[in-house]
């Protein structure tokens, strides 16, 4: 029997030094298909038709990252450490190999996981995402920005990208 968003039931694991909430969404089979949201969203925050319809031919788990949602940790000020306990969330549910989709702050999220654990991501889907030149941009505007608080310098073209944060 395939779960919907409306009637799935929330869980919770734990993660190194982190519990979080999570719902699995469809048929329990296959590749699982995680999403990364955005910045200060939680699992609440998805599309219900847009995940069922997913789910209709996925295995869904949508989670909070941080201290968004029922995530009983502070929030993490960096996107490696929202990799991190990514990844120690797939881990922690047993997935040796998952999809990921991620949102906006999630598209980072996504793309420092595969930097660090290509071994357990099968495919990307990012959604509102940045490149390495609109970095390189942003990083040439006459405002403030500490390339530290993105994880890189200007013209670092692959640490810059790969840890940016919204900015």
């Amino acid at each position: 029997m395939k779960t919907k968003f409306a009637n799935a039931i929330t869980r919770t694991v734990n993660a190194t030094d982190s519990v979080f909430s999570f719902r699995e969404i469809g048929n329990g089979r296959g590749t699982p298909l995680i999403f990364l949201n955005c910045l200060t969203g939680d699992f609440e925050d998805w599309d219900p038709a847009f995940i069922d319809g997913l789910a209709a031919q996925h295995r869904v788990i949508i989670f909070d990252n941080h201290s968004v949602g029922g995530l009983t940790r502070a929030a993490s000020s960096n996107i490696p450490d929202m990799a991190r306990d990514a990844i120690n969330f797939i881990g922690a549910l047993g997935f040796k190999l998952v999809d990921l989709v991620g949102l906006s702050v999630g598209a980072f999220v996504a793309q420092r996981i595969v930097d660090e654990r290509p071994d357990i991501v099968r495919r990307v889907i990012l959604a509102g995402s940045i490149t390495t030149s609109v970095m390189r941009a942003i990083a040439r505007l006459p405002i403030p920005i500490n390339p530290e608080a993105v994880g890189g310098v200007p013209g670092d073209d692959c640490e810059y990208a790969r840890d940016g944060q919204s900015v």
